[in-house]
């Protein structure tokens, strides 16, 4: 500051005012005008805030950016971020993953794969043996309930209908137990009336 001049004073100053306005007006940001000026941060945000001629926080980070104040680390400027996938990934595991169950295989090129480029384990067995791929409406139903054998011989190819039906008496379930009961005691009872009969 100039001579015995208070901060109170450089907000009432016009010239000083009117040059911190100016500089900010220029795309300054107040850290860089209050090194300028010769004033702290805060006097020179008062000036700014009594003038209403502050910036929003998104155009202040635009055109910090713009003026190079808010780049990255100098090794990074001017080259593009390169983005490993595959083997080339330091964290790859072989392309194999378990998520909710479901084994997950890495398969760029499939035209269902996900943003990751995953594709479900089951339905790609089941679309090798169908020669051809799966619509999305397709469900493949694991038989013994466990949704990581994926052999084909577990795989089987249902509608969404019969899928959630299927689900819903799943092999732990109590319903599916009685369900199994009831089978083979008419199975029995059908043995029994065959030998009554001697059929």
């Amino acid at each position: 500051m100039k001579g015995n001049r208070t901060i109170r004073g450089l907000v009432n100053d016009k010239p000083f005012c009117e040059k911190v306005i100016n500089l900010y007006l220029s795309g300054e940001s107040p850290k860089s005008i209050h090194s300028q000026v010769g004033s702290s941060i805060s006097t020179v945000q008062d000036v700014l805030e009594r003038a209403k001629v502050t910036r929003s926080r998104s155009e202040s980070s635009k055109l910090a950016y713009l003026k190079g104040r808010n780049k990255t680390h100098p090794n990074f400027i001017n080259s593009k971020k390169v983005i490993l996938r595959g083997q080339a990934h330091y964290n790859w595991k072989g392309g194999r993953f378990i998520h909710g169950g479901y084994v997950n295989v890495y398969c760029p090129e499939h035209p269902n794969a996900s943003s990751i480029s995953y594709v479900l384990e089951h339905r790609l067995v089941m679309e090798r043996s169908l020669n051809r791929l799966l619509t999305r409406k397709e469900q493949v139903h694991h038989i013994n309930g466990i949704t990581d054998d994926n052999r084909l011989e577990n795989l089987e190819l249902i509608s969404p209908v019969n899928h959630s039906l299927k689900t819903k008496f799943c092999s732990q379930c109590v319903m599916r137990k009685e369900l199994r009961l009831l089978q083979w005691e008419i199975k029995e009872l059908r043995l029994q009336l065959q030998a009554r009969l001697g059929v």
